[in-house]
């Protein structure tokens, strides 16, 4: 794509819809084609149109941004394509037969999970966008004070979405009197207990989110960058090295300390690790008994020695 030649409108309106239908459909990607509409962001075509039927062609310059912008826009504006609960039951009952309303409520299923899809994406990429500043700040609170109006579970979901990617950027001091209004709004929500649980809960998640000073609890899990997956990389490999490091010296303290307890419990090495090594065993002694040296060299054996017999070597 870094290689087309973008020299006409419908060049540049080709490139445009493909990057945003990408960027819609994927938001996981959504960092990645908004960084891509930054390095587009500088081109312009010339565009010739009619003034009249005599004179020449008025000769305009079609950028990508403005042109990125409307169609950021008319999807945000675009009349919502999920049906109310309601309306989706009336279409159902409508069918005859048990398979045609089987059917009709998976088209129906499937229509709300990609209007939503599309919904979300459409949001986290103009969040994005905005952080790039390829948006300005007054859009972002026109989006704001729209979805905060329409006060229905999409729209809800799509302020958390929006305001857990922008709300740090837009919570500065001159904007305080705008963001306590969404706060204001959105604890008067969850108070009135109107909404599903699930809406509930992620506008209390914005609501910590904001008073933790917009650090998250946990991790986005978001793709990673080669150049953060070169970082992690890097450091499991210094903390096994680490890891490996230390564990010889942990085995020696562990062994000479084993050993230096044993000698100070005064315990004596087992016959059976003895005899192994080739050594003699002595035998068990009593407290009335020495080893004295008798018969051929080298041999011993236990003699039992008289106490009384040491008065007379006394005397």
């Amino acid at each position: 794509m870094m290689q087309l030649d973008i020299n006409s409108e419908e060049r540049l309106l080709s490139v445009i819809d493909l990057i945003f239908e990408k960027a819609v459909s994927e938001p996981s990607f959504s960092v990645a084609y908004a960084n891509l509409c930054l390095y587009f962001v500088q081109f312009k075509v010339a565009v010739g149109e009619q003034s009249d039927a005599e004179g020449p062609p008025v000769i305009t310059n079609l950028s990508f941004r403005k042109v990125l912008l409307t169609r950021c826009q008319k999807e945000f504006e675009k009349e919502k394509e999920i049906p109310t609960k309601q309306k989706m039951q009336e279409l159902i009952n409508a069918c005859e037969t048990e398979e045609e309303k089987a059917a009709k409520k998976e088209e129906l299923d499937m229509q709300e999970f990609t209007a939503r899809k599309r919904s979300l994406g459409n949001i986290n990429f103009i969040g994005e966008l905005f952080k790039l500043n390829l948006l300005t700040e007054p859009i972002m609170h026109d989006c704001m004070m729209k979805l905060l109006k329409s006060n229905d579970p999409e729209s809800l979901e799509c302020v958390c979405r929006l305001m857990a990617t922008v709300g740090k950027a837009l919570d500065v001091p001159k904007a305080k009197q705008r963001m306590d209004q969404y706060f204001d709004r959105m604890e008067k929500i969850i108070s009135q207990k109107k909404m599903a649980p699930r809406v509930c809960f992620m506008l209390q998640d914005v609501l910590e989110l904001r008073q933790n000073n917009w650090v998250p609890r946990r991790e986005d899990n978001k793709p990673k960058t080669l150049n953060q997956i070169n970082i992690q990389a890097h450091q499991e490999e210094m903390k096994q090295k680490m890891m490996l490091m230390q564990q010889p010296a942990q085995q020696r303290v562990a062994s000479t300390s084993s050993q230096f307890s044993d000698r100070k419990r005064g315990s004596q090495p087992k016959e059976k690790d003895m005899q192994a090594l080739g050594g003699k065993v002595a035998p068990p002694t009593t407290d009335d008994s020495w080893m004295v040296q008798t018969g051929g060299k080298g041999k011993s054996q236990s003699q039992t020695v008289d106490p009384a017999r040491f008065s007379q070597i006394a005397s």
